[in-house]
């Protein structure tokens, strides 16, 4: 595993605290066919630190979905919160108007929150790219770093797009740069320069359009590459 684990160990123990915890809460299990929180378990079998967990667990689902290669196991009683699983960051190539020279990729217009508390609406059209492995568990990092900061917000203050740079360069691969697309920058949309380097460093080799995207011309001040993320508010 590549994640920078060093500087940023939590992601690590977050799955070995949630997997250790799911563990336990099987054997407190009641009702197989359970399809909502009443009766899915036995408080009495739990103890109060694992009823707390179990309440954590439920209003806020662990986002990631594996480490080292190994899936995040959420027991099959809990299908359920499956479909509440949801903001885990995702990769996009993104333009302010559809891209005719790359049309064969499946565009979405989307309006998206962003700013944290400042709830700033940002529209644009994406397109969403497969990662590669290793990958999302970096965005996992990076969501953490800048969730509840606003940053970018003040478009006046450049410190911002440099503390996000340096950000860059220590927990995604070399070759992934914002030099020119920092204006976009806002809490839950970072924006990536569309570069051949970025594409081999983030995308994943099977994605069907990887070759489209690496022969493509790399025009940014059409498309660009960006990572969505939840947005505190």
């Amino acid at each position: 595993m590549e994640v920078p684990y060093d500087t940023h160990p939590h992601c690590v123990g977050d799955w070995q605290r949630w997997s250790a915890f799911l563990r336990r809460l099987d054997h407190a299990r009641v009702d197989p066919e359970a399809h909502g929180y009443d009766g899915a378990y036995n408080a009495t079998l739990m103890t109060a630190a694992d009823r707390a967990m179990y309440l954590e667990f439920m209003e806020n689902p662990p986002r990631f979905q594996e480490i080292a290669g190994e899936r995040f196991r959420v027991p099959a009683w809990l299908h359920f919160i499956q479909q509440e699983i949801v903001g885990a960051p995702v990769l996009v190539l993104a333009s302010k108007s559809c891209p005719t020279s790359l049309h064969q990729l499946e565009w979405s217009r989307i309006k998206i929150q962003v700013a944290g508390h400042a709830c700033e609406q940002r529209e644009f059209f994406a397109a969403n790219l497969a990662i590669g492995k290793g990958i999302f568990e970096r965005l996992i990092v990076l969501e953490r770093q800048f969730y509840q900061t606003a940053i970018g917000w003040d478009q006046r203050d450049n410190s911002d797009v440099e503390f996000y740079r340096e950000a860059l360069r220590q927990i995604l691969p070399l070759g992934v740069t914002c030099n020119k697309v920092g204006h976009w920058l806002l809490e839950a949309l970072y924006p990536l320069d569309f570069t051949r380097e970025a594409i081999a460093a983030l995308v994943d080799e099977k994605f069907e359009n990887y070759d489209l995207l690496e022969s493509a011309s790399l025009d940014q001040d059409a498309c660009f590459l960006a990572i969505l993320t939840a947005n505190c508010d």
